[in-house]
């Protein structure tokens, strides 16, 4: 993976080379199982004949990504697989051609071996919901920028906007950050309350950009925390450059407060009625629940001495809390003058009429979109908790069954699978500091392709040539692959196990039938 200072170099190119060494999307679209796998089987043919398959793998991706278009009408069954390369494709597709032959009525999603296939409708409504504060991490963004230019393009944009004299792109790819101290100086800017949410804002607008270019557009939008402005502009109230401006301004009140009421937040894995208990039984007051995330997670908010005292008091009952990156206090009524100071600031903000639903943390249900309820609510958000819970419940109870987190991380991501378990739904993360963002993010993809929700692909391979069948002599540095031999026998071999995983699951199934 790309370091933070790869990428920051990777995003100040004004070149749209597409890097050879990352992962594929390849896609198949039919009017039946049959048709789909005569696809299928005539391009794996294809690719069993070809004298050098090095490359295949990119002309293939770029093939059926330019073959695709929605307005041919419906595709009634839909194959989408993601790869590294020729030999990773080549596994999936025969894996995925012999599932589809022995039940051609059973869809299939298997992110783990990049794996999916589905029919007619989409599962229900799709949402996009947007982290807040602590989802920021350095470097975010930074791949998907490299691989796809529209993603590139908010970086160049509203990633050179400016406060203070640093742009957004400086704090998210911080230079001179060798040792230990100057990284964790960057991290400290990148996590202050002036700088996460509009750092966090652009990296969800690269995303967010990609998306509609492929035509996936959000039935509703929701968020957590501070991630309620990128999700009133994803609807359309207000435009990509006021967001930024907005984030900013709120986190800049956040602060000019006093060092002393500033606060800080802290994780409990325990129901808000026990969290309330041993705060109760240890006689500490000055915090509030700022967060009610899940069934089994409470989110608290106040002055840096309480939270720390509280800090000590679960650990004294064998309760493991973690304190979020974030440098002021919301949800609580430390944040009342900086809601009212935004508030202020909001009057002379143009808002339009949101185009479509728009749930709130506040009420826990969907608001209506007129501006001026809008603004009050963007007031009480900041001094008020967040219900995330009841706000992923109603949605889900309104027909919402795909949940799509667009912004760094797989917090919001981790939190819908666990209040929604064991009921139908789909959650996607569209990164993950962990693990190969361009991977994570093409995942998604797939999945919402075998849903039916995507219409254009073309974005993938904006400004990029067909490839030939062998990477070019001259491919620069910055594309070198990362993955040595033994990474891809590596991964190759985890390949395996997945699709023998895969094979017992299908054969238990089969006996309980």
């Amino acid at each position: 993976m790309d370091t933070s200072s790869d990428n920051a170099e990777a995003v100040a190119e004004t070149s749209h080379s597409r890097g050879y060494h990352i992962p594929e999307l390849v896609v198949w679209h039919g009017q039946s199982p049959e048709t789909l796998l005569e696809q299928m089987h005539s391009m794996m043919a294809e690719a069993e004949t070809a004298p050098d398959k090095s490359g295949l793998l990119k002309r293939l991706a770029f093939e059926t990504q330019q073959g695709f278009s929605h307005d041919t009408g419906p595709s009634e069954v839909r194959v989408s697989l993601t790869a590294y390369t020729e030999s990773e494709f080549l596994k999936k597709a025969a894996q995925a051609i012999r599932m589809i032959s022995e039940a051609p009525d059973t869809p299939f999603s298997f992110p783990s071996a990049g794996l999916f296939y589905g029919m007619g409708e989409p599962l229900g409504r799709i949402a996009f919901l947007f982290p807040g504060q602590g989802a920021q991490y350095p470097g975010m963004g930074g791949a998907l920028a490299n691989a796809f230019p529209a993603a590139r393009k908010a970086w160049e944009t509203l990633g050179n906007m400016a406060f203070s004299g640093h742009t957004i792109r400086e704090v998210v790819f911080p230079e001179g950050t060798d040792s230990d101290e100057a990284a964790q100086a960057a991290f400290l800017r990148l996590s202050g309350a002036d700088w996460a949410s509009p750092c966090i804002s652009v990296a969800g607008e690269a995303i967010f950009t990609l998306l509609e270019k492929m035509g996936v557009h959000p039935d509703a939008v929701a968020a957590h925390s501070f991630g309620d402005i990128n999700a009133l502009r994803a609807a359309g109230v207000f435009g990509p450059e006021q967001m930024i401006r907005l984030t900013r301004y709120r986190g800049e009140l956040g602060v000019s407060c006093p060092l002393a009421t500033r606060g800080c937040i802290l994780a409990v894995p325990e129901p808000s009625e026990k969290t309330r208990s041993i705060l109760a039984a240890h006689n500490i007051e000055d915090l509030w629940i700022a967060n009610y995330n899940t069934r089994q997670q409470t989110v608290l908010s106040g002055e840096k001495e309480s939270v720390d005292r509280a800090q000590q008091a679960f650990a004294d009952e064998g309760i493991k809390t973690r304190m979020i990156p974030i440098s002021a206090a919301p949800h609580c009524p430390l944040a009342a003058n900086v809601a009212e100071n935004f508030y202020a600031y909001l009057a002379d903000v143009p808002f339009g009429r949101a185009q479509c639903d728009v749930y709130s943390f506040l009420f826990g249900r969907r608001i209506n979109s007129n501006p001026d309820l809008l603004r009050k609510v963007l007031r009480a958000h900041i001094k008020k908790p967040v219900r995330f819970f009841s706000q992923i419940e109603q949605m889900h109870h309104d027909g919402i069954r795909i949940f799509v987190e667009l912004g760094p991380g797989n917090i919001l991501t981790t939190l819908v699978g666990q209040i929604l378990e064991g009921r139908q739904h789909i959650a996607l993360n569209t990164d993950h500091k962990k693990a190969d963002p361009v991977l994570v993010f093409l995942n998604v993809v797939a999945e919402l392709f075998k849903q039916g929700r995507i219409q254009d692909l073309s974005v993938l391979r904006e400004d990029a040539e067909t490839p030939d069948y062998a990477p070019p002599a001259d491919t620069p540095d910055q594309f070198a692959d990362p993955a040595p031999d033994a990474e891809t026998e590596k991964r190759l071999k985890k390949l395996d196990m997945e699709i023998s995983r895969i094979e017992s699951m299908r054969s238990n199934r089969a006996q309980t039938a």
